[in-house]
């Protein structure tokens, strides 16, 4: 079983995607670029992605046949920032819409942004999701849902076929292969911290240092000290709580196929295994998974759910989702 839908290889790091824009792609591509600036710079992974745009920008003021380098390219970028900090406020991000239409490429949707110092990141990607949507479906109508589909009518889009989503041969960058329930799958405490090193300890006491007019909490926290276990000042304490197997349960529920006992094993096609926050090549249990690797009680984005909706195999759940 994958949940892979073929929409493209994705996501990319700027400077890992770099070379396919140095490649002048020949036929139509559709570029989606989410970026922030960095004291004024791009993000480590993107500086070479940075550099080499504005600089071929650059090139293309005295070369009119740079003008149409990147003419297959359609693309929007999605700026994110602070503007506590002005002077710096939207330049990388801006910098870089601004030399890909230099280059040709064409835009799918004119430059947009997060401010994170005047608004909520949910209600501004809700704003700037409902103008995207609508334009990708006339490209990429394999990624419709039902709520997609009503955007795109709002908008005044024509006609999609109602297909549907469906598991597709992957081609997101990751694989999830449903393994066999007597495949042995070792435990996986941590993906930060070696395995020798993470130790089962009961919490002695939990107080809060602050006073109680504080609108702050400290709390000073003592745990049992266990065989094996060295502290040196200096050394930083990384806590892994376990979520309760009846909230995991909960979430596996909607999924009529498996249960928390259920092996399954991620491989990367086209994706680093560093970018993917779960562990790849290995077989690893749902239980191990969802109790212990991922947050079940962070709050789910609004694109989550709507992706969770569409892969589950009851109607009754999928109206529970995105009612």
């Amino acid at each position: 079983v994958e949940f892979c839908f073929d929409v493209g290889h994705s996501p990319y790091t700027l400077d890992d995607f770099l070379p396919i824009l140095k490649a002048r792609p020949e036929t139509r591509i559709n570029v989606g670029i989410v970026c922030w600036t960095y004291s004024g710079n791009p993000p480590p992974n993107a500086k070479a992605f940075h550099t080499w745009i504005l600089d071929m920008a650059k090139q293309a003021e005295s070369d009119p046949s740079l003008k149409t380098f990147l003419a297959n390219v359609h693309f929007f970028v999605f700026g994110c920032g602070s503007s506590s900090f002005a002077s710096a406020f939207q330049r990388v991000p801006k910098a870089i819409d601004a030399a890909l239409t230099a280059l040709g490429a064409v835009t799918i949707l004119p430059f947009f942004f997060f401010d994170d110092a005047t608004q909520n990141l949910e209600d501004t990607f809700e704003q700037w999701y409902k103008k995207v949507a609508p334009r990708l479906m006339h490209s990429l109508p394999e990624i419709g849902d039902k709520r997609l589909r009503a955007v795109n009518e709002a908008y005044g889009g024509g006609p999609i076929p109602e297909t549907g989503p469906s598991a597709r041969p992957a081609a997101s960058g990751i694989v999830m292969e449903v393994l066999p329930d007597e495949t042995e799958a070792p435990f996986i405490p941590s993906l930060a911290v070696d395995q020798n090193k993470v130790f089962c300890s009961r919490v002695v006491s939990s107080r809060n240092i602050q006073t109680e007019k504080s609108e702050r909490k400290t709390f000073h926290i003592q745990f049992e000290m266990q065989p094996d276990m060295i502290y040196e000042p200096g050394d930083h304490l990384v806590i892994y709580p376990e979520i309760p197997e009846d909230l995991a349960n909960r979430m596996v529920q909607f999924f009529p196929d498996f249960d928390l006992d259920s092996k399954i094993r991620f491989s990367t096609r086209g994706l680093a295994a560093h970018n993917f926050p779960l562990p790849v090549n290995v077989p690893i249990s749902l239980r191990n998974i969802l109790c212990h690797l991922v947050d079940l009680k962070a709050v789910p984005t609004k694109q989550f759910v709507v992706n969770y909706s569409s892969i589950v195999n009851q109607d009754d759940h999928e109206l529970t989702l995105i009612s």
